[in-house]
C-alpha cells in the first residue's frame, strides 16, 4: 500500500471543516435554508474526503469505488447550493415542482451511468493506474455523457450566481456582505474544477478542487456566526409601528378600532381623539371626505383631502382587507401617505411643462422660419442659390438612378439695369416678383424654382425633356412679355432671356450643368434677347407657337396681381 502523501492534507482538512461546520449548522434547522447548507456542506466534505483517500492507494477496484463517489456528489452539489441559494434571497417560488423534478433529471441520469460505468462507455471508461505521479492516480477517458454533466453543473451554478447577483442590487451592507461571501464561496471551488477540465492540474488526471473547500468552509463560517446567515433577530413590532411616518389605523371587521400609530394620533384633527373600541364613523364624522371614502367595502387605494387649520393635507389612501390563516375577515387595515409636498411639485412641475411646450411651440416656429429663411428669398418666395447649391446634386443623382432627363434653365431678365435707373428699385421689385409669381404657377411640383441672384432665376426640370423643357419656358416667356405694369402714367413690359443644358447630354455634374445653361443664356442674350437657347444647338430649335398663350396669360395675371397687389402699383393686362 503506498504510503502517507503530503497532497492528502489539505483534502483531509476541508473533509474536517466541511464536516464540523455541517454539525453544527444542523442546530439551527429551524431556519430556511439551512437543511440545503447543510446537505451542501456533508456532501463537500465527502467529496474532499475520498478525495484525500484516493491518494492513499492504488488498488484500481478502491480507486473507481472513490471516482464513484466523487462524480455522485458533483452531480448534487449544484442542486442543493441552488437551492440553498433561492431560499435566501427569497426566490425558493422558482425552484419547485415541474421545475424541480426537471432540474433532478439530469443528475439521476449521471447516478444511474456513474454505478454501471463497468457496462457502458457514456461517462468514463479505460482505467489505468499511473504511479509516475506523487501518488497513484487513475487515469481514464471522458464519455460524451461526462461533458453534459460538466456543462449541467456549471448552468446550475451560473444560476445561483444569477440570483446572489440580482440580490446585490438592492440590498443593505449586512446583506451586501452575505451575498458577497456567497459569491466567493460559489467561485472558490468552480475555478480549480475548470482549470482541471481544461487538463490543467498538479498532479496529472487529479482533480484538487476539494482542497478549496477548507477555505469555502472558513468564509461560510464566517458568514454563518458574524453576519448570522440564517439567524437574524427579529424587530420588535412596536419599534416598526412607532416608527412609520404613514397614519395607521386598523378596524376589525365590526368597524371599531383595534389599534393605530402615533402617526395617526398626531396627524388628525384636535377634535378627533383615538381610542380602542371607537367605531369608524365616529372617528372619521370630522373628516367628510374619508368617511365616504371608508363606506365602500370595495375600495383599495384612493386620495382623500384632510383640512389642518385651514391648510388643506392631500394623503393616499390605501386599504388592506386583514385575514386569517383559514381566510377569515379579520378587518381592515387603513394606511395613509400623506402627498401634499408630491402633489405641490407636481402642480408646480406641470405648469413648468405647461410653459416649457410652449415656448417649445415658439422655438419649433423659431426654428422654421429660420429653416424658411435660409432656404427662401424674402423678395420672392422662392428656393434660394444656397437651397440650388445643396438640392442639384440629388436631382442630379435621382435622375441618374432612374436613367432619365433632367433640364436646368438659367432665366435673366432683359434690360433690367434700365428699369432700376429710370423707375426704381421697387419697380424693378415688381418686375422680379411678376416673373417668380409666373414660375411658381407654371410649374410642377417636381420642379425647383430659385432666384439666382439679383435678376436672374434658375429653373430645374426632373424627367423632362429638351423639346419639353424648351416648350414650358417658352410659355413662360409669352406670358411674362405679355405683362403690362403701370408707374404712374407710364406702361412698362418686361422679357427674359433663357439658357438651357439638359444632363446627361450636356453635362454629368451639376457645376457643369450651371455653366453650360450660364453659356446658352450668354448666347440667348448676345442673340438679341427676350429668346431661348440650348446648349451647343448646332441648328435653330423649331418652336411650334403656343396656341393657348392668351389662356395662358390670363391666368398666370391673375394669380401674380392676387400675391403683389397689397404692396406694388396696379398691374393690368
Amino acid at each position: 500500500m503506498p504510503g502517507f502523501t503530503i497532497y492528502a492534507v489539505p483534502l483531509f482538512l476541508a473533509a474536517f471543516i466541511s464536516y464540523l461546520l455541517g454539525f453544527y449548522s444542523w442546530r439551527l434547522r429551524q431556519f430556511k435554508g439551512i437543511v440545503p447548507f447543510c446537505l451542501v456542506i456533508f456532501l463537500c466534505g465527502t467529496w474532499a474526503l475520498v478525495a484525500g483517500l484516493d491518494t492513499l492507494t492504488g488498488d484500481l477496484e478502491l480507486k473507481l469505488f472513490y471516482l464513484q463517489v466523487r462524480i455522485s456528489v458533483a452531480a448534487l452539489t449544484p442542486i442543493c447550493w441552488l437551492a440553498m441559494t433561492s431560499i435566501l434571497v427569497g426566490k425558493q417560488h422558482l425552484i419547485k415542482g415541474y421545475w424541480l423534478a426537471l432540474m433532478l433529471l439530469p443528475p439521476l441520469v449521471i447516478l444511474g451511468l456513474t454505478w454501471t460505468m463497468g457496462q457502458h462507455t457514456l461517462l468514463r471508461y479505460s482505467f489505468e493506474i499511473d504511479n509516475s505521479s506523487p501518488f497513484p492516480v487513475l487515469l481514464f477517458k471522458n464519455g460524451p455523457w461526462f461533458y453534459v454533466h460538466v456543462i449541467y453543473g456549471y448552468l446550475v451554478q451560473a444560476a445561483s450566481v444569477a440570483f446572489l447577483i440580482h440580490a446585490l442590487r438592492d440590498t443593505r451592507n449586512l446583506y451586501y456582505r452575505q451575498a458577497i461571501t456567497m459569491l466567493l464561496c460559489v467561485f472558490l471551488p468552480v475555478i480549480p474544477d475548470f482549470l482541471f477540465n481544461l487538463n490543467i492540474s498538479p498532479v496529472r488526471g487529479f482533480n484538487f478542487t476539494p482542497a478549496t473547500f477548507s477555505i469555502a468552509g472558513i468564509l461560510m463560517a464566517w458568514a454563518l456566526f458574524r453576519y448570522q446567515l440564517f439567524d437574524l433577530a427579529p424587530i420588535a413590532r412596536s419599534t416598526v409601528i412607532e416608527t412609520v411616518q404613514d397614519l395607521m389605523l386598523v378596524f376589525d371587521p365590526h368597524n371599531r378600532l383595534v389599534d393605530y400609530n402615533q402617526a395617526a394620533q398626531n396627524s388628525f384633527k384636535p377634535e378627533v381623539v383615538l381610542a380602542i373600541g371607537l367605531p369608524m364613523d365616529q372617528i372619521f364624522k370630522a373628516c367628510p371626505d374619508l368617511q365616504q371614502k371608508s363606506q365602500e367595502e370595495t375600495i383599495e387605494r384612493a386620495e382623500i383631502r384632510l383640512d389642518d387649520s385651514g391648510r388643506p393635507q392631500f394623503y393616499e389612501l390605501v386599504v388592506t382587507p386583514l385575514k386569517s390563516n383559514q381566510a377569515r375577515p379579520l378587518g381592515r387595515l387603513f394606511l395613509l401617505r400623506n402627498i401634499t409636498d408630491q402633489k405641490q411639485v407636481a402642480a408646480e412641475l406641470s405648469l413648468a411643462n405647461e410653459q416649457l411646450q410652449a415656448r417649445l411651440v415658439e422655438i419649433e416656429l423659431l426654428q422654421s422660419k429660420l429653416r424658411d429663411d435660409a432656404i427662401r428669398d424674402r423678395l420672392t418666395g422662392l428656393y434660394n442659390r444656397r437651397y440650388l447649391d445643396e438640392t442639384l446634386h440629388r436631382e442630379i443623382a435621382g435622375v441618374e438612378r432612374t436613367g432619365g432627363y433632367l433640364s436646368l434653365v438659367m432665366i435673366d431678365i432683359d434690360h433690367f439695369k434700365n428699369i432700376n435707373d429710370t423707375f426704381g428699385h421697387k419697380t424693378g421689385d415688381i418686375i422680379i416678383q411678376a416673373l417668380s409669381a409666373l414660375l411658381q404657377d407654371q410649374t410642377r411640383i417636381s420642379d425647383i424654382a430659385c432666384r439666382y441672384g439679383g435678376e436672374e432665376f434658375v429653373l430645374v426640370m426632373p424627367e423632362i425633356s429638351i423639346e419639353r423643357a424648351y416648350d414650358r419656358v417658352e410659355q413662360l416667356r409669352i406670358a411674362f412679355e405679355a405683362l403690362q405694369v403701370n408707374v404712374g402714367d407710364a406702361t412698362l413690359r418686361s422679357t427674359f432671356s433663357a439658357g438651357i443644358a439638359v444632363y446627361p447630354e450636356h453635362a454629368v455634374t451639376g457645376e457643369e450643368l450651371m455653366h453650360l445653361a450660364d453659356q446658352a443664356l450668354y448666347q440667348a442674350k448676345t442673340g438679341g434677347r427676350n429668346c431661348i437657347k440650348i446648349y451647343e444647338s448646332q441648328t435653330p430649335f423649331r418652336f411650334e407657337p403656343y396656341e393657348n398663350a392668351g389662356e395662358l396669360l390670363g391666368q398666370a395675371e391673375y394669380k401674380f396681381f392676387n400675391s403683389v397687389q397689397a404692396n406694388s402699383p396696379a398691374i393690368k393686362a
